[in-house]
């Protein structure tokens, strides 16, 4: 029997921190996901930039 109730308190503990552990990869693929499209967006200006000056 107590082997039984630390095995629920270890796996509740363990749904806890999955928990907030996939809340916290969440938020970081988020915040990456942002910097990328600002990335690409800021790669795409420059290449346009390049082309206009390349073709002028």
């Amino acid at each position: 029997m107590i082997v039984n109730s630390s095995f629920r308190i270890l796996i509740n503990f363990d749904v806890k921190l999955g928990r907030e552990a996939g809340e916290m990869c969440q938020k970081i693929v988020k915040e990456v996901s942002t910097v990328v499209k600002i990335k690409l967006i800021i790669g795409s200006l420059q290449e346009l930039w390049a082309n206009q000056v390349f073709i002028r």
